[in-house]
């Protein structure tokens, strides 16, 4: 009888026959009659045993199997974690000197980011840590943030994150593990959740609608259960609330989580140009959204947004685009950013929709629309009917036709914005 993982049996797991002496992982148990035995396992601190076997022999043969122990859960640890705000890249090792920096150039949150350190030159780089857990102990999360510059990804510029690799060369053809990322072959941009055998990509696991575009960030989540259930979660608001998922599949083929990091290959006008920030590396449940200050906006959401989590004021409006702060929140919309604003634009239709009207606004996934209209903004300026509602979101843009009003006259359009599932 073989006995698995070997963390399991270094931890004392063995096995015996009809309540007999107990056998290490690999012996055989001679001398039985032929008929029917039951095969037990010892109880060991921190695994669950298997369940018993009921086996039957015959004269003159072996019967061999391999009874596997699943780590039993310590509770809620955090395994790895660097949001580099400590100015170091400790507990990181570079593919070479000097080609990865804890940088102070725009970073992704707070002060501080993980950056390529080079320019002027084509290179492929990857920088990795090594972490020190089981995915049979816990569900598994993965949080990180990812930037690129102005440059639209290709097949020549890409990179993506390995969550567990089982060698520390990214480039090797060695490598087994799960990455995330674009382009790992391919140039639709789209964020995927990879399988990696013999450092060739295997299988597509998860795939997102998300389409990787110039200074793009996106914040990425991804689960995966004990029993090896998958769910990948992206936001290019950049933040870690309000995530749009791209559905779950199994997928238990590699186990190894020897190694976490970033792959980067550009060519020279893109060197120096991705940065990495918030990493996290969870096992258990994994708390919601914390609203320290409780104004309806996440601390998460204001660090990236304001400098810290309490920094935000729901009401104030910095960017001067009319929309306050926790409207943005709501809209998907980015605080700081003037253009960054929900506005509703209305389009010349095109025959044969001659006798409609036509209006366009940006939208965000999870969110829902509603227009609305009035005749007098001066004696009713607060009178508005809608005109249609429950209207989902299509991202980037939402077009809508709707028929001309009955009577002739001036009509005033509002748009209102819902976020059903927010946190």
């Amino acid at each position: 009888v073989t006995l698995a993982p070997a963390a399991a049996v270094s931890a004392g797991a063995q096995w015996r026959v009809d309540g007999g002496a107990w056998r290490a992982s690999g012996a055989t148990a001679t001398g039985l009659t032929a008929g029917a035995h039951t095969v037990s396992f010892s109880a060991v601190s921190g695994w669950t045993a298997p369940g018993a076997v009921a086996t039957a022999t015959t004269n003159g043969t072996t019967n061999a199997f391999t009874a596997t122990y699943v780590e039993e859960s310590s509770g809620p640890v955090s395994i790895f974690e660097d949001d580099f705000e400590d100015g170091d890249l400790t507990g990181w090792t570079q593919d070479g000197a000097g080609n990865w920096a804890n940088s102070t150039d725009e970073p992704i949150t707070g002060s501080r980011s993980l950056k390529h350190n080079l320019s002027g030159v084509a290179a492929t780089n990857y920088i990795y840590a090594q972490p020190s857990y089981s995915l049979s102990a816990d569900t598994t999360t993965w949080r990180f943030k990812l930037k690129n510059g102005n440059w639209d990804p290709s097949s020549a510029n890409r990179f993506h994150v390995f969550l567990a690799a089982s060698a520390a060369d990214f480039t090797g053809s060695a490598v087994d593990g799960y990455a995330v990322g674009i382009n790992y072959t391919g140039t639709d941009d789209l964020v995927k959740l990879w399988r990696i055998t013999d450092g060739a990509l295997d299988s597509v696991v998860l795939a997102s609608a998300v389409d990787w575009d110039a200074l793009t960030t996106v914040a990425v989540e991804v689960t995966r259960t004990a029993a090896g259930l998958w769910e990948l979660k992206t936001s290019t608001a950049g933040v870690f609330s309000g995530m749009t998922s791209a559905g779950t599949a199994t997928d238990t083929a590699h186990v190894d989580t020897s190694y976490f990091g970033l792959y980067f290959l550009c060519s020279s006008t893109r060197a120096g140009q991705v940065w990495l920030d918030d990493v996290l590396i969870h096992q258990g449940e994994l708390t919601g959204v914390t609203d320290s200050d409780g104004d309806g906006m996440p601390d998460d959401y204001e660090s990236t947004y304001f400098g810290g989590a309490t920094s935000g004021d729901p009401d104030g409006d910095g960017d001067g685009d009319g929309m306050g702060n926790y409207a943005e929140y709501i809209a998907g919309t980015d605080p700081t950013d003037p253009d960054g604003v929900l506005d509703l634009t209305p389009l010349p239709p095109l025959p044969p929709a001659e006798q409609a009207v036509l209006f366009q606004w940006p939208s965000v996934s999870g969110r829902v629309y509603s227009l609305w209209a009035s005749t007098d903004l001066v004696a009713n300026p607060s009178v508005f009917t809608q005109q249609a509602g429950g209207i989902a979101a299509t991202p980037p843009f939402n077009t809508f036709t709707g028929a001309l009003p009955a009577a002739a006259g001036t009509y005033y359009y509002r748009l209102r914005v819902d976020w059903p599932d927010a946190p």
